[in-house]
């Protein structure tokens, strides 16, 4: 650790680094990036769930809002096993409670 007046070495490498990950994300569009993401979830979401026996996909739509039912779990168990595993960390949200998203089921008809 620095002593107490010295400023150590500046980050000049992770500076410039870091502007040239900006101008690289500039130049791909981040718009572009996270459509990709995205729609790489939604397939990855939708490939696993189809190899797990018991759980069928009710809708999956352009938004890569997913409603499916596990035959052997109930909803908020299988909530709470889910982000307890790590789902979260790849950006999925997943909600296992009726009240909060009976809005979404209802535009979707599948209430």
């Amino acid at each position: 650790a620095p002593a107490r007046f010295e400023a150590g070495t500046p980050a000049i490498v992770q500076a410039i680094g870091l502007g040239a990950e900006i101008d690289y994300i500039n130049d791909i569009g981040m718009d572009r990036i996270q459509h990709d993401y995205e729609v790489e979830l939604a397939n990855y979401l939708r490939t696993r769930l189809n190899d797990v026996k018991g759980v069928t996909i009710d809708r999956m739509d352009e938004s890569s809002s997913c409603a499916f039912v596990s035959e052997a779990v109930h909803p908020s168990d299988l909530g709470i096993f889910l982000n307890v595993e790590g789902v979260a960390k790849y950006e999925l949200g997943i909600t296992a409670v009726n009240h909060s998203v009976q809005p979404w089921v209802t535009v979707t008809q599948l209430g």
